[in-house]
């Protein structure tokens, strides 16, 4: 799979929601916050809302008809490199002014179903 993708390596994964928890897992950790679209598949949903504040990983979702939404949900002292400084930060390819923004495939092919089917 690395290989066709051009990557350097690669995880095989049993479902989609295990995809999501390992991608999760692997940035996020208690005290962390995710800002999410609220128009996500229903499991995807249900995994951000129920299963990962059991973990001490929060989720706000927001419409994501207005990015402006993304913005004011932000939270900047739990975002996921607020620990580090600004020079690490920057190393990291974290400029003041990012918005960092991940969803899955299936999530990206709902919505546009939904825009175009409306």
């Amino acid at each position: 799979m690395a290989s066709l993708e051009g990557g350097i390596g690669a995880l095989e994964v049993s479902s989609g929601h295990a995809a999501q928890i390992t991608a999760i897992l692997t940035i996020c950790e208690a005290g962390d916050h995710i800002v999410s679209s609220s128009t996500l598949y229903g499991g995807t949903v249900t995994q951000l809302k129920y299963s990962l504040p059991k973990l001490g990983i929060q989720t706000t979702l927001v419409d994501p008809s207005d990015p402006e939404n993304f913005r004011r949900a932000i939270h900047p002292a739990s975002t996921t490199h607020s620990q580090l400084s600004e020079t690490e930060q920057l190393a990291a390819g974290v400029s003041p002014d990012l918005i960092r923004l991940s969803v899955g495939l299936e999530d990206i092919l709902w919505d546009l179903d939904q825009v175009l089917n409306a």
